[in-house]
């Protein structure tokens, strides 16, 4: 049996050596695709809007003017200084779901937002929004930062029980009907 000589056997380990990295790396990178083409992302809660509040039954209805499913698992309401969770379940496109407020609405004055996150004073964890009875609500800010709502504007709720929004894109009072 023939000696290899000491000077060539270290460049052969660490060729072997070499093999074997790069054999795990492209396994392990190979893997990472393989699952970040098995996840696919959630669709933006952006798509969910306000459709309806009902002042005689105290409730808030969210429609999904999207073409995807929403998880809406995580997402807020709000009624400042009032917030709660939406339900926990998946909002079909087209479909609506009625939640109650988190507190005790008025027509004469209020707002209501939706949320991605608890972060209520960022206009980028705003999703949907309306004011009525007044403009410069609490949130009115975040949302007109966000551009979901115009400045100075709000709905005309006077004798109203119940207002319905016209489009998933109601940014400004007029695109709410009072009844």
């Amino acid at each position: 049996m023939k000696r290899v000589q000491p000077k060539y056997g270290l460049a052969i380990l660490f060729f072997a050596f070499a093999l074997v990295a790069a054999a795990c790396s492209s396994d392990t990178d190979d893997q990472v695709a393989a699952e970040s083409d098995a996840t696919e992302e959630a669709p933006p809660a952006e798509s969910l809007a306000l459709a309806e509040i009902d002042f005689t039954t105290g409730t808030v209805t969210i429609k999904n003017e999207g073409d995807a499913a929403v998880d809406m698992t995580g997402l807020k309401i709000c009624q400042a200084p009032d917030y709660g969770d939406l339900p926990s379940e998946t909002l079909e496109p087209g479909a609506t779901v009625s939640v109650a407020a988190p507190s005790t609405i008025a027509a004469d004055s209020g707002e209501i937002g939706i949320y991605a996150d608890d972060n209520f004073g960022s206009a980028a964890s705003i999703v949907s929004y309306v004011e009525w009875g007044e403009s410069g609500h609490q949130r009115s800010t975040t949302a007109i930062e966000a551009g979901i709502w115009s400045d100075g504007e709000f709905v005309d709720s006077a004798d109203a029980t119940i207002l319905t929004a016209s489009a998933g894109t109601a940014f400004t009072g007029a695109d709410w009907t009072a009844g």
